[in-house]
C-alpha cells in the first residue's frame, strides 16, 4: 500500500491533526512492520528546536500505542523543560 501524501490539502489535514494531538504516529508506513511515535522538543522562548522519537516493530507498539505515547510525551515534556520550556 503506497501511503504517499501527495495532495496539499491531504498534507495541511495530516499536519494540523500532528499539531493538535502533539505527537506524530506512523505504523508501517516507511517499512512494513516498523512504528514510531515522536514528539515536539521546545526550548525556553517554547520555539521548536528538536524531536524525540521511538520507533519499533508494529507487533509490539500496536497494543501499547496508547502507553507508548503517553511516555514518548513525558519524555519530550522531560527534555523540553530541562531547556527551559514552560508549558
Amino acid at each position: 500500500t503506497d501511503l504517499t501524501i501527495t495532495d496539499p490539502a491531504q498534507l495541511r489535514a495530516e499536519l494540523e491533526q500532528v499539531v493538535s494531538q502533539g505527537h506524530a504516529i506512523a505504523v508501517d508506513e516507511l517499512e512494513e512492520g516498523l512504528s514510531a511515535i515522536a514528539v515536539p522538543i521546545r526550548n525556553a522562548a517554547g520555539d521548536l528546536v528538536a524531536s524525540l522519537s521511538l520507533s519499533g516493530p508494529t507487533f509490539r507498539f500496536r497494543p501499547n500505542i496508547d502507553d507508548l505515547t503517553d511516555k514518548v510525551h513525558a519524555a519530550g515534556m522531560t527534555v523540553s523543560r530541562r531547556l527551559g520550556w514552560v508549558a
